[in-house]
């Protein structure tokens, strides 16, 4: 499983994504990955998460921008030297692509100080374009 990890404004994202083939019965894309993502927060702020923005690339060309508030119905908040952790979904029409994106944070002691987290962009491949 790959690993992608960046650190952006003390906040470390690492991600890693499954292809899950039995998704597609119970889906509209024929290609389903599952991405696993942990927030490090690395800085003195504690940190609520606000918004979340994707850049999801599917190797037919298309490339949907999705954003919004927090991520999986959550906008927590991470102490310093705490982490968060969650899982998601994606769907594409190929069997390759990648994802990217950006957090909006805030300091909770500070709302005015707002921090952008970038999401290394990470590989969603089905395990037959890897052998």
């Amino acid at each position: 499983m790959d690993i992608a990890r960046k650190t952006t404004n003390g906040v470390t994202i690492s991600v890693t994504s499954k292809f899950e083939e039995q998704m597609a019965q119970h889906s509209e894309t024929p290609f389903n990955f599952s991405y696993f993502i942990e927030i490090y927060n690395e800085s003195e702020f504690t940190l609520q998460l606000m918004r979340r923005e994707w850049r999801i690339f599917d190797t037919f060309g298309s490339v949907k921008q999705i954003s919004g508030e927090g991520v999986v119905g959550e906008q927590p908040i991470i102490l310093p030297g705490g982490k968060f952790q969650y899982s998601s979904w994606c769907g594409l029409f190929s069997p390759l692509g990648n994802m990217s994106g950006s957090y909006e944070m805030v300091d909770v002691k500070d709302e005015d100080h707002v921090i952008k987290v970038s999401i290394p962009k990470f590989v969603l491949c089905v395990d037959f374009i890897k052998n």
